[in-house]
């Protein structure tokens, strides 16, 4: 095992002149309309992370490698990430843990500083794949003003405090902030938040993770409030995160079937994704976040449609 802090990682030029923008050979090209690229996550039925790749192979254009538990991850070896992964026709992103010790605190080491140290560890071990692009979940909490209450405030300060060192070191490593995805959480209730998010976007050169059932928390009803009657229409402000956005997490609430969204909802994502189809990059992943092979199949007639020309 990588130990943490062990910089093994290729030479950053070489990582990039080898990365595919389209699909992968071997993969279909035409999952998706415009030659939009198709994932999904590498947990779509019973078995290990690695034989769920081996079986979306030919299915997806690439794989959303599920990093969600630090110290469970960082223990993976050769069994759980074998090296014949190299050979599928696949690409590849991870999404980083969902419980890194942001918060500094007495005992075991915690802060910005342990959870960069962390991520690097598990990008070094996902170094063979020639991974680059990594999903975020920033601090929540401190972004949106934490304790404080308030968006300026000391907790919103923390957050952006916490993500400079963590760019910091992640471009010291070697590695593209403009590829770290900072997602969109249940807590991205406000404007006033998406205006947080965009700005750590900003200042730190990174992109967007845009989560379509946490954005639908919020919004999945304002199609059918009294006074809509025109139905909803993409607010100003969202053309400017869509043109960050290089991942889509394509889902309704609770991770289930885009099939399961209302007639407001699957209207609300359709001229999201329409407007996507302008705005964001040519190499955006669309990526069907659930967890059910029978879900994805389910949904993906939905997104075809949502992306087409």
């Amino acid at each position: 095992m990588t130990a943490i802090g062990t910089t093994t990682r290729t030479n950053p030029a070489d990582r990039s002149a080898g990365a595919s923008v389209g699909a992968p050979a071997g993969a279909p090209a035409d999952l998706l309309p415009g030659g939009r690229l198709l994932a999904a996550p590498s947990w779509v039925r019973p078995g290990t992370l690695a034989e769920n790749c081996a079986w979306l192979a030919g299915k997806v254009h690439e794989a959303g490698l599920l990093f969600l538990e630090s110290r469970a991850c960082l223990a993976y070896g050769d069994e759980d990430l074998p090296p014949w992964l190299s050979s599928l026709p696949l690409r590849w992103h991870v999404h980083l843990p969902l419980d890194l010790p942001w918060a500094a605190g007495a005992g075991e080491a915690a802060g910005p500083e342990r959870a960069a140290e962390i991520c690097l560890a598990l990008m070094d071990k996902l170094d063979f794949l020639g991974v680059r692009r990594a999903v975020l979940h920033p601090p929540l909490r401190a972004l949106a003003g934490g304790e404080a209450g308030e968006a300026g405030g000391p907790g919103g300060e923390l957050c952006l405090r916490s993500l400079a060192v963590f760019t910091a070191a992640w471009r010291k490593a070697g590695l593209d902030t403009g590829d770290l995805l900072l997602e969109n959480l249940p807590e991205t209730a406000t404007l006033r938040d998406w205006h947080r998010l965009a700005e750590a976007v900003r200042l730190f050169s990174c992109s967007f993770c845009f989560d379509f059932g946490h954005f639908l928390l919020h919004t999945g009803d304002a199609a059918a409030r009294p006074g809509q009657k025109a139905g909803w229409s993409v607010p100003d402000w969202l053309p400017g995160i869509l043109r960050d956005t290089k991942l889509f997490h394509c889902c309704s609430a609770a991770h289930r079937a885009l099939t399961r969204l209302s007639a407001p909802e699957r209207a609300m994502c359709g001229e999201i994704c329409r407007q996507a189809r302008f705005c964001s990059p040519a190499d955006a992943v669309f990526m069907l976040e659930l967890f059910r092979w029978e879900d994805v199949e389910a949904s993906l007639p939905l997104l075809r449609r949502w992306l087409e020309v």
